[in-house]
């Protein structure tokens, strides 16, 4: 089923700004049209890897390339932009570098793509800009890494690695990650911190400690779940891991228990997942490197009837 997205502006009286909202309505079957991850290669220059299904724009298509407009935005409004020259087929994945403010390191965006014939049509996804400096980066769009990745430096040498390799302890480093059981969505977080412990299937790209890759799946058992199969938990594993494994994450919780949202409500630091059959919405803000859910009380009914 194709997505209905529409996008609107919002004005917000508190702050005097217009802040960017996008609606995504419909559960994404296979991967999301969109899927883009950042790496800092120098102190001015990042490198945007990007997925795209651009199968929808190949109607109005009419030779072997076309470009597209590419755009960060953040609460305030558009913060950079440029162009970008796709081949003239469904599916398409690469590379957007640019020079970017150093402001905006640290920070997260929604990227938008737009296709000037397709003007009400267009893509978008979230996407963090790193601090740190790595001067290489992974051709993979989200957290998790195939058997063999193929990994890029600034001097152009490209290198085919996988965990046995000599070269994958030189660009990668373990991880310690947070790992522990995931709260009950009703459940108020505790002031003290949980413990991050090593993973074997975690990395960071040396130099950037604010990005988990993970490689290799390894599911554990769920008893707040019993009855969630493994390819469910897979699912959520490829979908939201990031400083925890997916199935462990707040987002993850509530997927395995409610499934994927049929609306959901985006901002540069804030989800909201909306069930409107079961009367339930669930917002989640961006804290140090994950989503964290708003936890209220009124959940633990919501809670109690899942599956229902």
């Amino acid at each position: 089923m194709r997505k209905l997205v529409l996008c609107w502006t919002i004005g917000i009286w508190s702050r005097s700004i217009a802040q960017e909202v996008w609606l995504l309505r419909g559960p994404e079957v296979s991967y999301p049209p969109l899927q883009a991850r950042a790496y800092r290669t120098t102190a001015k220059e990042w490198v945007i890897y990007l997925r795209a299904d651009l199968e929808r724009w190949m109607p109005y298509v009419f030779d072997s390339v076309f470009s597209v407009k590419i755009t960060l935005h953040s609460d305030k409004g558009i913060e950079a932009e440029g162009t970008l020259t796709l081949p003239a087929q469904r599916h398409w994945q690469g590379v957007w570098r640019s020079e970017l403010p150093p402001r905006l390191a640290g920070k997260p965006f929604i990227l938008r793509l737009s296709f000037p014939e397709a003007a009400e049509d267009f893509l978008f996804t979230w996407i963090y800009l790193p601090k740190a400096v790595t001067g290489s980066w992974i051709a993979s769009s989200d957290n998790v890494l195939s058997s063999f990745i193929s990994l890029h430096d600034t001097f152009g040498r490209a290198y085919k690695i996988s965990p046995q390799d000599s070269l994958w302890q030189i660009f990668l480093h373990p991880a310690e990650v947070d790992t522990s059981a995931p709260l009950l969505p009703y459940i108020q977080r505790k002031a003290e911190k949980s413990k991050p412990v090593p993973h074997p299937g975690a990395w960071y790209l040396r130099r950037d400690s604010s990005q988990v890759f993970w490689h290799g799946y390894q599911p554990a058992p769920y008893s707040l779940l019993p009855k969630v199969t493994d390819s469910l938990l897979q699912r959520a594993f490829q979908l939201f891991s990031d400083t925890k494994p997916g199935e462990r994450s707040d987002r993850g919780l509530v997927y395995l228990a409610w499934g994927p949202p049929p609306v959901e409500i985006l901002s540069p630091f804030h989800r909201i997942w909306v069930y409107p059959e079961k009367g339930w919405s669930f917002h989640f803000r961006w804290r140090k490197g994950t989503w964290h859910l708003d936890r209220k009380l009124e959940y633990q009914a919501a809670w109690q009837n899942r599956g229902k």
